[in-house]
């Protein structure tokens, strides 16, 4: 029990280090609600990801590009 829910507190601990880095370069402003729910989504994802496919580069492949998703769906069109 103690194995999963630390998988996805890493998981968790990784999207926001990603979200807080991404933010800090493009200078956006910090939305609590927003982040929460897109931090929390893709865990999820990515940790039934995890449990279901394991075979190397894929998972490699699938990790870049929630990674890459994550970010293209949290960030704001821009004018």
């Amino acid at each position: 029990m103690i194995e999963p829910l630390f998988e996805f507190s890493l998981n968790l601990i990784d999207f926001t280090y990603l979200l807080y880095f991404y933010l800090r370069l493009t200078n956006q402003k910090w939305e609590w609600k927003k982040a929460i729910i897109a931090i929390f989504a893709i865990s999820i994802i990515q940790y039934t990801k995890d449990h279901f496919i394991d075979f190397g580069i894929l998972t490699f492949i699938i990790d870049k590009s929630l990674m890459i998703l994550f970010l293209f769906l949290y960030s704001e069109k821009r004018n």
